[in-house]
Protein backbone atom coordinates (compact mmCIF):
# COMPACT_ATOMS: atom_id res chain seq x y z
CA UNK A 1 0.00 0.00 0.00
CA UNK A 2 1.26 3.44 -0.86
CA UNK A 3 1.61 5.72 2.10
CA UNK A 4 0.84 9.44 1.91
CA UNK A 5 2.81 11.11 4.72
CA UNK A 6 2.08 14.77 4.85
CA UNK A 7 5.07 16.44 6.43
CA UNK A 8 8.41 17.60 5.10
CA UNK A 9 11.22 19.98 6.02
CA UNK A 10 12.17 22.92 3.83
CA UNK A 11 15.77 23.87 4.39
CA UNK A 12 16.41 27.58 3.92
CA UNK A 13 19.69 29.25 3.00
CA UNK A 14 19.43 33.04 3.25
CA UNK A 15 21.64 35.11 0.96
CA UNK A 16 21.43 38.92 1.04
CA UNK A 17 22.31 40.74 -2.20
CA UNK A 18 25.55 42.79 -1.80
CA UNK A 19 26.09 46.51 -2.52
CA UNK A 20 29.73 46.42 -3.63
CA UNK A 21 31.41 46.94 -0.26
CA UNK A 22 33.55 44.20 1.23
CA UNK A 23 33.32 42.83 4.74
CA UNK A 24 29.93 44.36 5.58
CA UNK A 25 26.21 43.77 5.23
CA UNK A 26 24.31 45.29 2.41
CA UNK A 27 22.22 48.32 3.22
CA UNK A 28 19.23 48.88 0.95
CA UNK A 29 18.51 52.22 -0.51
CA UNK A 30 15.23 53.98 0.25
CA UNK A 31 12.23 51.92 -0.97
CA UNK A 32 14.30 48.83 -1.75
CA UNK A 33 12.88 45.45 -0.53
CA UNK A 34 15.57 43.25 0.92
CA UNK A 35 15.27 39.71 -0.43
CA UNK A 36 16.66 36.34 0.54
CA UNK A 37 17.04 33.19 -1.48
CA UNK A 38 15.18 30.25 0.00
CA UNK A 39 16.45 26.90 -1.14
CA UNK A 40 14.21 23.91 -0.61
CA UNK A 41 14.51 20.23 -1.29
CA UNK A 42 11.77 17.58 -1.29
CA UNK A 43 12.51 13.88 -1.44
CA UNK A 44 9.74 11.85 -3.11
CA UNK A 45 9.40 8.45 -1.45
CA UNK A 46 9.00 5.21 -3.32
CA UNK A 47 5.92 3.03 -2.77
CA UNK A 48 7.84 0.99 -0.22
CA UNK A 49 10.27 1.78 2.56
CA UNK A 50 8.62 5.10 3.30
CA UNK A 51 9.92 6.86 6.36
CA UNK A 52 8.55 9.86 8.30
CA UNK A 53 8.51 13.40 6.92
CA UNK A 54 8.01 12.32 3.33
CA UNK A 55 5.17 12.89 0.93
CA UNK A 56 3.05 11.01 -1.58
CA UNK A 57 4.88 8.65 -3.87
CA UNK A 58 2.78 10.11 -6.70
CA UNK A 59 4.30 13.60 -6.40
CA UNK A 60 5.59 14.87 -9.78
CA UNK A 61 5.75 18.62 -9.20
CA UNK A 62 5.46 21.33 -6.59
CA UNK A 63 4.24 24.93 -6.60
CA UNK A 64 5.57 27.39 -4.03
CA UNK A 65 4.04 30.83 -3.57
CA UNK A 66 5.42 33.44 -1.17
CA UNK A 67 3.27 36.16 0.38
CA UNK A 68 5.02 38.85 2.47
CA UNK A 69 3.22 40.23 5.51
CA UNK A 70 0.77 42.87 4.33
CA UNK A 71 1.57 42.13 0.71
CA UNK A 72 0.26 40.07 -2.16
CA UNK A 73 1.32 36.60 -3.22
CA UNK A 74 4.04 36.51 -5.78
CA UNK A 75 4.07 34.36 -8.88
CA UNK A 76 4.41 30.73 -7.75
CA UNK A 77 7.66 28.96 -8.43
CA UNK A 78 7.01 25.60 -10.09
CA UNK A 79 9.50 22.77 -9.98
CA UNK A 80 9.24 19.27 -11.40
CA UNK A 81 10.19 16.23 -9.37
CA UNK A 82 11.60 12.79 -10.06
CA UNK A 83 12.96 11.06 -6.99
CA UNK A 84 13.31 14.54 -5.52
CA UNK A 85 12.70 18.15 -6.40
CA UNK A 86 14.74 21.23 -5.55
CA UNK A 87 14.24 24.93 -6.19
CA UNK A 88 15.20 28.40 -5.09
CA UNK A 89 12.58 30.97 -4.20
CA UNK A 90 13.12 34.65 -3.46
CA UNK A 91 11.44 35.72 -0.24
CA UNK A 92 11.38 39.16 1.40
CA UNK A 93 13.21 39.53 4.70
CA UNK A 94 10.60 39.50 7.49
CA UNK A 95 7.37 37.58 8.01
CA UNK A 96 6.44 35.54 4.94
CA UNK A 97 3.74 32.97 4.23
CA UNK A 98 4.82 29.99 2.17
CA UNK A 99 1.99 28.11 0.36
CA UNK A 100 3.11 24.83 -1.14
CA UNK A 101 1.01 22.58 -3.37
CA UNK A 102 1.96 19.14 -4.60
CA UNK A 103 0.66 17.60 -7.84
CA UNK A 104 0.69 14.20 -9.54
CA UNK A 105 1.78 15.61 -12.93
CA UNK A 106 4.61 17.85 -14.01
CA UNK A 107 4.38 21.63 -14.27
CA UNK A 108 1.80 21.85 -11.46
CA UNK A 109 -0.66 19.89 -13.55
CA UNK A 110 -2.88 16.89 -13.00
CA UNK A 111 -4.44 16.29 -9.59
CA UNK A 112 -3.72 18.28 -6.47
CA UNK A 113 -2.43 15.82 -3.86
CA UNK A 114 -1.84 17.99 -0.81
CA UNK A 115 -1.34 21.51 0.41
CA UNK A 116 0.78 23.05 3.13
CA UNK A 117 0.96 26.59 4.48
CA UNK A 118 3.37 28.12 6.96
CA UNK A 119 4.08 31.67 8.10
CA UNK A 120 7.61 32.31 9.35
CA UNK A 121 10.00 35.20 9.84
CA UNK A 122 12.94 35.08 7.45
CA UNK A 123 16.07 36.59 8.99
CA UNK A 124 19.27 37.71 7.30
CA UNK A 125 22.76 36.41 8.09
CA UNK A 126 21.52 33.19 9.77
CA UNK A 127 20.35 29.73 8.90
CA UNK A 128 16.55 29.39 8.68
CA UNK A 129 14.66 26.14 8.88
CA UNK A 130 10.98 25.68 8.06
CA UNK A 131 8.87 22.57 8.67
CA UNK A 132 5.64 22.37 6.73
CA UNK A 133 2.87 19.90 7.54
CA UNK A 134 0.86 18.88 4.50
CA UNK A 135 -2.90 18.38 4.54
CA UNK A 136 -4.06 15.66 2.17
CA UNK A 137 -6.70 16.45 -0.44
CA UNK A 138 -9.39 13.79 -0.05
CA UNK A 139 -10.98 12.36 -3.20
CA UNK A 140 -12.29 9.04 -1.83
CA UNK A 141 -12.67 7.03 1.37
CA UNK A 142 -12.44 3.37 2.33
CA UNK A 143 -13.74 1.34 5.29
CA UNK A 144 -12.57 -2.03 6.63
CA UNK A 145 -14.16 -3.90 9.56
CA UNK A 146 -12.32 -6.61 11.47
CA UNK A 147 -13.62 -9.16 12.13
CA UNK A 148 -15.91 -8.90 9.12
CA UNK A 149 -18.31 -11.57 10.43
CA UNK A 150 -20.01 -11.91 13.82
CA UNK A 151 -22.48 -14.44 15.20
CA UNK A 152 -25.79 -13.44 16.73
CA UNK A 153 -25.97 -14.27 20.40
CA UNK A 154 -22.38 -13.21 21.05
CA UNK A 155 -21.52 -9.60 21.81
CA UNK A 156 -18.22 -8.38 20.44
CA UNK A 157 -16.21 -5.30 19.53
CA UNK A 158 -15.30 -4.79 15.88
CA UNK A 159 -12.34 -2.68 14.77
CA UNK A 160 -13.20 -0.10 12.11
CA UNK A 161 -10.42 1.25 9.88
CA UNK A 162 -11.37 4.40 7.99
CA UNK A 163 -8.97 5.76 5.38
CA UNK A 164 -9.10 8.87 3.24
CA UNK A 165 -7.33 8.59 -0.12
CA UNK A 166 -5.78 11.10 -2.48
CA UNK A 167 -6.47 11.26 -6.21
CA UNK A 168 -3.98 8.48 -6.92
CA UNK A 169 -5.30 6.10 -4.28
CA UNK A 170 -2.60 6.76 -1.70
CA UNK A 171 -3.73 6.53 1.91
CA UNK A 172 -3.47 9.86 3.69
CA UNK A 173 -1.81 9.47 7.07
CA UNK A 174 -0.94 11.81 9.90
CA UNK A 175 0.14 14.47 10.75
CA UNK A 176 -2.17 17.05 9.26
CA UNK A 177 -5.87 17.29 8.59
CA UNK A 178 -8.16 16.44 5.70
CA UNK A 179 -8.85 19.17 3.13
CA UNK A 180 -10.76 19.54 -0.12
CA UNK A 181 -9.37 20.75 -3.43
CA UNK A 182 -9.64 24.39 -2.31
CA UNK A 183 -7.63 23.69 0.83
CA UNK A 184 -10.63 24.03 3.16
CA UNK A 185 -10.96 21.68 6.11
CA UNK A 186 -12.96 18.55 5.33
CA UNK A 187 -14.90 16.20 7.63
CA UNK A 188 -15.35 12.50 6.95
CA UNK A 189 -18.70 11.38 8.39
CA UNK A 190 -19.43 7.80 9.46
CA UNK A 191 -22.89 6.25 9.17
CA UNK A 192 -24.20 2.93 10.50
CA UNK A 193 -27.18 1.46 8.60
CA UNK A 194 -28.35 -0.41 11.72
CA UNK A 195 -31.10 1.57 13.43
CA UNK A 196 -32.00 -1.05 16.06
CA UNK A 197 -29.34 0.03 18.55
CA UNK A 198 -27.62 -3.36 18.38
CA UNK A 199 -24.48 -1.71 17.02
CA UNK A 200 -22.78 1.53 18.04
CA UNK A 201 -19.84 3.38 16.49
CA UNK A 202 -17.32 4.85 18.93
CA UNK A 203 -17.24 8.04 16.84
CA UNK A 204 -19.31 9.46 14.02
CA UNK A 205 -16.82 11.70 12.22
CA UNK A 206 -13.14 12.44 11.77
CA UNK A 207 -11.22 15.41 10.43
CA UNK A 208 -7.78 13.80 10.33
CA UNK A 209 -6.33 10.28 10.12
CA UNK A 210 -7.60 8.45 13.20
CA UNK A 211 -7.01 5.01 14.68
CA UNK A 212 -8.87 3.13 17.40
CA UNK A 213 -12.38 3.46 15.94
CA UNK A 214 -14.62 0.57 17.02
CA UNK A 215 -18.13 -0.76 16.50
CA UNK A 216 -19.75 -2.44 19.49
CA UNK A 217 -22.24 -5.24 18.75
CA UNK A 218 -24.59 -6.53 21.46
CA UNK A 219 -25.29 -9.93 19.91
CA UNK A 220 -28.80 -9.23 18.64
CA UNK A 221 -29.90 -11.02 15.48
CA UNK A 222 -30.07 -8.14 13.00
CA UNK A 223 -29.64 -7.65 9.30
CA UNK A 224 -25.99 -7.20 8.39
CA UNK A 225 -25.20 -3.49 8.89
CA UNK A 226 -23.15 -1.37 6.50
CA UNK A 227 -20.69 1.25 7.73
CA UNK A 228 -20.24 4.15 5.28
CA UNK A 229 -17.61 6.90 5.24
CA UNK A 230 -18.52 9.95 3.20
CA UNK A 231 -17.15 13.44 2.68
CA UNK A 232 -18.32 16.31 0.50
CA UNK A 233 -16.97 15.94 -3.03
CA UNK A 234 -15.36 12.55 -2.31
CA UNK A 235 -16.35 9.04 -3.37
CA UNK A 236 -17.81 7.20 -0.37
CA UNK A 237 -16.37 3.97 0.99
CA UNK A 238 -18.24 1.30 2.90
CA UNK A 239 -17.91 -2.10 4.53
CA UNK A 240 -20.56 -4.60 5.59
CA UNK A 241 -20.44 -6.47 8.89
CA UNK A 242 -21.93 -9.90 8.20
CA UNK A 243 -24.18 -11.13 11.03
CA UNK A 244 -24.76 -14.87 11.08
CA UNK A 245 -28.42 -15.29 12.05
CA UNK A 246 -29.98 -18.09 14.11
CA UNK A 247 -29.85 -21.53 12.50
CA UNK A 248 -32.89 -22.91 14.29
CA UNK A 249 -31.26 -26.34 14.60
CA UNK A 250 -33.20 -28.47 17.10
CA UNK A 251 -31.76 -31.30 19.19
CA UNK A 252 -33.83 -33.49 21.52
CA UNK A 253 -32.81 -35.37 24.66
CA UNK A 254 -34.67 -37.96 26.71
CA UNK A 255 -35.79 -36.23 29.90
CA UNK A 256 -35.22 -39.24 32.15
CA UNK A 257 -38.72 -38.86 33.65
CA UNK A 258 -41.84 -40.85 32.74
CA UNK A 259 -44.02 -37.92 31.69
CA UNK A 260 -44.76 -34.25 31.68
CA UNK A 261 -41.62 -32.09 31.98
CA UNK A 262 -43.06 -28.61 32.45
CA UNK A 263 -41.01 -25.52 33.35
CA UNK A 264 -37.25 -25.12 32.82
CA UNK A 265 -34.63 -22.69 34.12
CA UNK A 266 -30.88 -22.18 33.96
CA UNK A 267 -29.17 -23.19 37.19
CA UNK A 268 -26.17 -21.61 38.90
CA UNK A 269 -24.18 -24.76 38.05
CA UNK A 270 -24.34 -24.23 34.27
CA UNK A 271 -26.98 -26.94 33.81
CA UNK A 272 -30.72 -26.65 33.09
CA UNK A 273 -33.24 -27.65 35.77
CA UNK A 274 -36.82 -28.66 35.03
CA UNK A 275 -39.96 -29.71 36.87
CA UNK A 276 -42.21 -32.65 36.11
CA UNK A 277 -45.81 -33.34 37.08
CA UNK A 278 -44.81 -36.75 38.48
CA UNK A 279 -43.27 -35.31 41.64
CA UNK A 280 -39.72 -34.94 40.42
CA UNK A 281 -37.22 -32.21 39.69
CA UNK A 282 -34.48 -33.00 37.18
CA UNK A 283 -31.22 -31.59 35.96
CA UNK A 284 -29.84 -31.80 32.42
CA UNK A 285 -26.34 -30.75 31.44
CA UNK A 286 -25.68 -28.92 28.20
CA UNK A 287 -24.37 -32.22 26.80
CA UNK A 288 -27.68 -33.94 27.59
CA UNK A 289 -26.87 -35.93 30.78
CA UNK A 290 -29.92 -36.12 33.06
CA UNK A 291 -30.18 -36.57 36.83
CA UNK A 292 -33.62 -36.97 38.45
CA UNK A 293 -34.40 -36.04 42.06
CA UNK A 294 -37.49 -37.16 43.98
CA UNK A 295 -36.32 -37.65 47.57
CA UNK A 296 -37.87 -35.02 49.81
CA UNK A 297 -40.58 -34.05 47.32
CA UNK A 298 -44.06 -34.90 48.66
CA UNK A 299 -46.15 -37.39 46.75
CA UNK A 300 -48.78 -35.74 44.57
CA UNK A 301 -47.10 -32.33 44.90
CA UNK A 302 -46.94 -31.68 41.11
CA UNK A 303 -43.83 -29.47 40.76
CA UNK A 304 -44.61 -26.72 38.23
CA UNK A 305 -42.57 -23.50 38.01
CA UNK A 306 -38.83 -23.33 38.72
CA UNK A 307 -36.20 -20.60 38.93
CA UNK A 308 -32.68 -20.02 40.21
CA UNK A 309 -32.66 -18.33 43.61
CA UNK A 310 -30.27 -15.74 45.02
CA UNK A 311 -28.94 -18.35 47.48
CA UNK A 312 -27.42 -20.67 44.86
CA UNK A 313 -30.33 -23.13 45.00
CA UNK A 314 -33.32 -23.75 42.71
CA UNK A 315 -36.81 -22.85 43.93
CA UNK A 316 -39.96 -24.46 42.58
CA UNK A 317 -43.73 -24.41 43.10
CA UNK A 318 -45.76 -27.48 44.07
CA UNK A 319 -49.10 -27.16 42.35
CA UNK A 320 -51.10 -29.55 44.54
CA UNK A 321 -54.71 -28.43 44.89
CA UNK A 322 -55.06 -29.61 48.51
CA UNK A 323 -51.72 -28.75 50.11
CA UNK A 324 -49.61 -26.36 48.11
CA UNK A 325 -45.94 -25.79 48.86
CA UNK A 326 -42.83 -23.98 47.69
CA UNK A 327 -39.83 -26.26 47.26
CA UNK A 328 -36.11 -25.57 47.38
CA UNK A 329 -33.50 -27.89 45.90
CA UNK A 330 -29.76 -27.47 46.14
CA UNK A 331 -27.54 -28.26 43.15
CA UNK A 332 -26.64 -31.49 44.95
CA UNK A 333 -30.30 -32.49 45.17
CA UNK A 334 -31.28 -31.75 48.81
CA UNK A 335 -34.95 -30.72 49.00
CA UNK A 336 -36.80 -28.55 51.53
CA UNK A 337 -40.52 -27.77 51.33
CA UNK A 338 -42.37 -24.75 52.75
CA UNK A 339 -46.12 -24.19 53.18
CA UNK A 340 -46.54 -22.18 56.39
CA UNK A 341 -48.10 -18.82 55.64
CA UNK A 342 -49.69 -19.88 52.36
CA UNK A 343 -53.50 -19.66 52.25
CA UNK A 344 -54.73 -23.12 51.26
CA UNK A 345 -58.35 -22.23 50.50
CA UNK A 346 -60.09 -22.27 48.20
CA UNK A 347 -57.07 -23.74 46.38
CA UNK A 348 -53.83 -21.79 46.01
CA UNK A 349 -52.11 -23.88 43.32
CA UNK A 350 -48.83 -21.90 43.15
CA UNK A 351 -47.78 -21.99 39.53
CA UNK A 352 -44.77 -19.94 38.41
CA UNK A 353 -41.93 -18.43 40.43
CA UNK A 354 -39.18 -15.85 39.88
CA UNK A 355 -36.31 -14.29 41.82
CA UNK A 356 -37.09 -10.74 42.87
CA UNK A 357 -34.81 -7.70 43.12
CA UNK A 358 -35.21 -7.79 46.91
CA UNK A 359 -33.45 -11.13 47.44
CA UNK A 360 -36.72 -13.05 47.87
CA UNK A 361 -38.68 -15.36 45.56
CA UNK A 362 -42.05 -14.27 44.15
CA UNK A 363 -44.72 -16.67 42.89
CA UNK A 364 -48.25 -16.73 41.52
CA UNK A 365 -51.21 -18.44 43.20
CA UNK A 366 -53.42 -18.81 40.19
CA UNK A 367 -56.69 -19.85 41.83
CA UNK A 368 -56.43 -17.69 44.95
CA UNK A 369 -55.77 -14.58 42.84
CA UNK A 370 -52.69 -13.97 44.97
CA UNK A 371 -49.04 -13.05 44.45
CA UNK A 372 -46.83 -14.71 47.03
CA UNK A 373 -43.37 -13.85 48.35
CA UNK A 374 -41.02 -16.24 50.12
CA UNK A 375 -37.69 -15.36 51.67
CA UNK A 376 -34.75 -17.71 51.36
CA UNK A 377 -35.40 -18.70 54.97
CA UNK A 378 -38.96 -19.77 54.09
CA UNK A 379 -41.15 -16.90 55.34
CA UNK A 380 -44.20 -16.48 53.12
CA UNK A 381 -46.22 -13.28 52.58
CA UNK A 382 -49.25 -13.04 50.30
CA UNK A 383 -50.72 -10.10 48.36
CA UNK A 384 -54.22 -10.24 46.92
CA UNK A 385 -54.49 -9.11 43.31
CA UNK A 386 -58.24 -8.46 43.46
CA UNK A 387 -61.58 -10.26 43.69
CA UNK A 388 -61.51 -14.00 43.11
CA UNK A 389 -61.39 -15.11 39.49
CA UNK A 390 -60.98 -18.43 37.75
CA UNK A 391 -57.45 -18.52 36.39
CA UNK A 392 -55.87 -15.63 38.20
CA UNK A 393 -52.20 -14.65 37.96
CA UNK A 394 -50.19 -17.06 35.81
CA UNK A 395 -46.53 -16.16 35.35
CA UNK A 396 -44.23 -13.66 37.03
CA UNK A 397 -40.83 -12.13 36.30
CA UNK A 398 -38.55 -9.40 37.60
CA UNK A 399 -38.84 -6.20 35.56
CA UNK A 400 -36.16 -3.66 34.67
CA UNK A 401 -37.83 -1.10 36.96
CA UNK A 402 -37.24 -2.92 40.27
CA UNK A 403 -40.78 -4.34 40.41
CA UNK A 404 -42.29 -7.73 39.56
CA UNK A 405 -44.53 -8.11 36.50
CA UNK A 406 -47.13 -10.84 36.09
CA UNK A 407 -49.84 -12.04 33.72
CA UNK A 408 -53.48 -12.08 34.83
CA UNK A 409 -55.69 -14.48 32.87
CA UNK A 410 -59.16 -14.78 34.38
CA UNK A 411 -61.80 -16.81 32.59
CA UNK A 412 -64.64 -16.04 35.00
CA UNK A 413 -65.13 -13.16 35.07
CA UNK A 414 -63.09 -12.34 31.97
CA UNK A 415 -60.33 -10.12 33.29
CA UNK A 416 -57.13 -10.21 31.27
CA UNK A 417 -54.34 -7.87 32.26
CA UNK A 418 -50.65 -7.46 32.87
CA UNK A 419 -49.90 -6.72 36.49
CA UNK A 420 -47.08 -4.95 38.29
CA UNK A 421 -46.31 -5.44 41.95
CA UNK A 422 -43.70 -3.51 43.87
CA UNK A 423 -41.54 -5.24 46.46
CA UNK A 424 -43.74 -3.60 49.10
CA UNK A 425 -46.88 -5.12 47.62
CA UNK A 426 -48.48 -2.29 45.62
CA UNK A 427 -50.31 -3.73 42.62
CA UNK A 428 -51.23 -2.02 39.33
CA UNK A 429 -53.09 -3.74 36.48
CA UNK A 430 -52.85 -2.79 32.78
CA UNK A 431 -55.21 -3.98 30.05
CA UNK A 432 -55.64 -1.10 27.58
CA UNK A 433 -54.41 -2.22 24.17
CA UNK A 434 -54.86 -5.95 24.83
CA UNK A 435 -57.27 -7.91 22.61
CA UNK A 436 -60.39 -9.35 24.13
CA UNK A 437 -59.88 -12.97 25.14
CA UNK A 438 -56.11 -12.64 24.83
CA UNK A 439 -55.45 -14.85 27.87
CA UNK A 440 -51.90 -13.64 28.59
CA UNK A 441 -49.80 -16.59 29.66
CA UNK A 442 -46.08 -16.23 30.27
CA UNK A 443 -43.91 -13.15 30.60
CA UNK A 444 -40.22 -12.24 30.35
CA UNK A 445 -38.05 -9.12 30.42
CA UNK A 446 -36.69 -8.14 27.02
CA UNK A 447 -33.38 -6.62 26.03
CA UNK A 448 -35.22 -3.40 25.11
CA UNK A 449 -36.31 -2.58 28.67
CA UNK A 450 -39.90 -3.73 28.12
CA UNK A 451 -41.79 -6.87 29.20
CA UNK A 452 -42.86 -9.43 26.58
CA UNK A 453 -45.68 -11.92 27.06
CA UNK A 454 -47.52 -14.67 25.22
CA UNK A 455 -51.24 -14.70 24.54
CA UNK A 456 -52.50 -18.25 24.76
CA UNK A 457 -55.80 -17.60 22.98
CA UNK A 458 -56.86 -14.53 21.08
CA UNK A 459 -60.39 -13.71 19.99
CA UNK A 460 -62.07 -13.91 17.61
CA UNK A 461 -60.32 -16.77 15.77
CA UNK A 462 -57.81 -18.10 18.28
CA UNK A 463 -54.97 -16.14 16.71
CA UNK A 464 -51.79 -16.44 18.74
CA UNK A 465 -50.06 -13.23 19.62
CA UNK A 466 -47.00 -11.93 21.39
CA UNK A 467 -47.53 -8.83 23.51
CA UNK A 468 -45.15 -6.14 24.67
CA UNK A 469 -45.72 -3.78 27.59
CA UNK A 470 -43.54 -0.88 28.58
CA UNK A 471 -42.87 -0.11 32.21
CA UNK A 472 -45.31 2.77 31.77
CA UNK A 473 -48.04 0.28 30.82
CA UNK A 474 -48.31 0.80 27.03
CA UNK A 475 -49.25 -2.49 25.32
CA UNK A 476 -48.47 -3.52 21.74
CA UNK A 477 -49.50 -6.86 20.20
CA UNK A 478 -47.80 -8.76 17.37
CA UNK A 479 -49.33 -11.55 15.30
CA UNK A 480 -47.71 -11.21 11.86
CA UNK A 481 -45.56 -14.27 11.17
CA UNK A 482 -47.26 -16.46 13.81
CA UNK A 483 -49.12 -19.43 12.30
CA UNK A 484 -52.91 -19.39 12.41
CA UNK A 485 -54.70 -20.98 15.38
CA UNK A 486 -51.49 -21.01 17.39
CA UNK A 487 -51.31 -20.86 21.16
CA UNK A 488 -48.10 -19.11 22.18
CA UNK A 489 -46.99 -20.55 25.53
CA UNK A 490 -43.60 -20.13 27.26
CA UNK A 491 -41.33 -17.16 26.54
CA UNK A 492 -37.77 -16.22 27.49
CA UNK A 493 -35.11 -13.72 26.48
CA UNK A 494 -32.43 -15.20 24.24
CA UNK A 495 -28.70 -14.50 24.06
CA UNK A 496 -29.27 -12.83 20.69
CA UNK A 497 -31.39 -10.00 22.09
CA UNK A 498 -34.64 -11.52 20.79
CA UNK A 499 -37.45 -13.29 22.64
CA UNK A 500 -37.96 -17.02 22.09
CA UNK A 501 -41.32 -18.69 22.68
CA UNK A 502 -43.02 -22.06 22.38
CA UNK A 503 -46.08 -22.66 20.19
CA UNK A 504 -48.83 -25.23 20.05
CA UNK A 505 -51.17 -25.18 17.08
CA UNK A 506 -54.75 -25.91 18.00
CA UNK A 507 -56.40 -28.89 16.33
CA UNK A 508 -53.34 -30.04 14.36
CA UNK A 509 -50.90 -31.08 17.07
CA UNK A 510 -48.16 -29.10 15.30
CA UNK A 511 -45.51 -27.66 17.63
CA UNK A 512 -43.06 -24.89 16.89
CA UNK A 513 -40.43 -22.71 18.49
CA UNK A 514 -40.90 -19.03 17.70
CA UNK A 515 -38.54 -16.10 17.81
CA UNK A 516 -39.52 -12.43 17.86
CA UNK A 517 -37.12 -9.52 17.64
CA UNK A 518 -37.68 -6.41 19.74
CA UNK A 519 -38.84 -4.81 16.49
CA UNK A 520 -41.64 -7.38 16.17
CA UNK A 521 -40.26 -9.65 13.42
CA UNK A 522 -41.28 -13.29 13.93
CA UNK A 523 -39.54 -16.46 12.75
CA UNK A 524 -40.93 -19.95 13.37
CA UNK A 525 -39.05 -23.25 13.56
CA UNK A 526 -41.18 -26.37 13.21
CA UNK A 527 -38.97 -29.49 13.07
CA UNK A 528 -40.60 -30.95 16.17
CA UNK A 529 -42.49 -34.21 16.65
CA UNK A 530 -46.28 -34.33 16.47
CA UNK A 531 -47.93 -33.91 19.88
CA UNK A 532 -44.71 -32.73 21.56
CA UNK A 533 -46.68 -30.08 23.45
CA UNK A 534 -43.76 -27.70 23.94
CA UNK A 535 -44.03 -25.72 27.19
CA UNK A 536 -41.31 -23.92 29.13
CA UNK A 537 -38.24 -22.33 27.53
CA UNK A 538 -35.03 -20.84 28.95
CA UNK A 539 -31.61 -19.65 27.80
CA UNK A 540 -28.80 -22.05 28.61
CA UNK A 541 -25.24 -21.31 29.57
CA UNK A 542 -24.13 -22.76 26.21
CA UNK A 543 -25.91 -20.09 24.14
CA UNK A 544 -28.81 -22.39 23.23
CA UNK A 545 -32.49 -22.08 24.08
CA UNK A 546 -33.75 -25.12 26.01
CA UNK A 547 -37.40 -26.17 26.17
CA UNK A 548 -39.62 -28.89 27.54
CA UNK A 549 -41.80 -31.29 25.54
CA UNK A 550 -44.66 -32.02 27.94
CA UNK A 551 -46.22 -34.96 26.10
CA UNK A 552 -43.04 -36.53 24.70
CA UNK A 553 -41.12 -36.48 28.00
CA UNK A 554 -38.18 -34.88 26.21
CA UNK A 555 -36.01 -31.82 26.59
CA UNK A 556 -35.22 -29.87 23.43
CA UNK A 557 -32.54 -27.39 22.48
CA UNK A 558 -32.63 -24.90 19.61
CA UNK A 559 -29.54 -23.08 18.42
CA UNK A 560 -30.04 -19.29 18.18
Amino acid sequence: MKIFLRSFVIGLLILAPGCGSSGGSAVPTSGQVRMATVEFHIVVPSSSGISPKYISASTKSASIAVTPSGGSAGTPTVVNCTSSCSAQVLAPIGSDTFAVKLYDAQNAGGNLLSTGTLTQTIAIDQANSVSVTFNGVVTSTSVVVSPSTVTSGTSTTVNVTVNALDADGNTIIAPGVYVDASGSALTVNLADSDSSGATHLSQSSLTAPTSGITLSYNGAAISSPTITANATGATSGQATLTVNLPTGTITEYASGVPTNPDDIAAGPDGALWFTTFNDRVARITTSGAVTVYSTGISAGSIPAGITAGPDGALWFTENNSTLARIGRITTSGAVTEYSAGMTQLPRPQPFRIAAGPDGALWFTESHNNVIGRITTSGTITEYTVGPYCSGGPVDITAGPDGALWFTQSCAIPVSNAIGRITTTGTITLYSAGMSAGAAPGFIASGSDGALWFTEFTGAPTNVGRIGRITTAGAITEYSAGISASTSADGIAAGPDGALWFTEQTMGTAVNRIGRITTGGTVTEYSSLPINASVRGIAAGSDGGMWFTEFNNAKIGRIQP
